[in-house]
């Protein structure tokens, strides 16, 4: 993410949680935080009477630490009164002009789903973790609709669904499931709190396993 991509980011946020009445501040010093974060700095910190939440803003196309943010939300959350919340920005939504949906390359999708499988099933994991199955399933349809000669670029992520779905990488029953997919990665991009229960997230997982398949053997053929 660049700088001036996070800046925009940032600002979005601190004007949302304004308008909610909260009192915020970016890049809030140490001073202001009753407990030691480990050296992390959260990107904003909004208080609305007593009612603290420490806001890390990222963009859809950012890299995450899990593991790291997940111990913050839990040292974070641990003090009455504070909470933890990743705000998940649309880059598309900030810049002028739509990039394609798919960043990733094969291998890097392969060490991602690696790294997922091997915390699906920790407590608390998940919400961490659909973003990131999110980015991998997309980028593998992105990729298969290209290997069929078809381009991508420009298009947002429920583009290519439809896309997808219209050139027949989709069946309907595999189109709604992606919706489904996708309804969710927005709630927990937005609700970093919010339950999320870990078969879903299961099933996402082989879902996006079986595209995976399907492009490597449509390449190896």
């Amino acid at each position: 993410m660049s700088v001036s991509v996070a800046i925009m980011a940032e600002s979005h946020v601190a004007k949302q949680y304004e308008a909610d009445g909260y009192t915020v501040v970016r890049n809030p010093k140490k001073e202001l935080i009753p407990f030691n974060l480990e050296g992390y700095t959260p990107d904003i910190l909004a208080t609305r009477g007593d009612e603290n939440i420490l806001i890390e803003v990222k963009t859809s196309k950012t890299r995450v630490n899990t593991e790291r943010l997940f111990e913050i939300s839990k040292i974070v959350q641990s003090h009455p009164g504070w909470k933890f919340s990743v705000v998940t920005i649309n880059e598309d939504d900030i810049s002028e002009f739509k990039k394609n949906a798919s960043e990733l390359d094969i291998d890097e999708i392969s060490q991602t789903l690696a790294l997922i499988q091997e915390n699906i099933e920790k407590s608390g994991m998940s919400v961490f973790l659909v973003p990131q199955l999110w980015i991998c399933y997309i980028s593998i349809l992105s990729m298969l609709l290209i290997n069929d000669g078809i381009e991508t670029s420009g298009l947002s992520d429920f583009g290519i669904l439809n896309m997808a779905y219209s050139e027949g990488v989709l069946d309907f029953q595999g189109l709604e499931s992606s919706r489904d997919f996708l309804r969710l990665r927005n709630f927990v991009c937005h609700n970093f709190a919010g339950d999320v229960n870990v078969k879903n997230v299961e099933d996402f997982f082989r879902m996006t396993l079986s595209a995976l398949t399907k492009y490597l053997n449509q390449i190896s053929e």
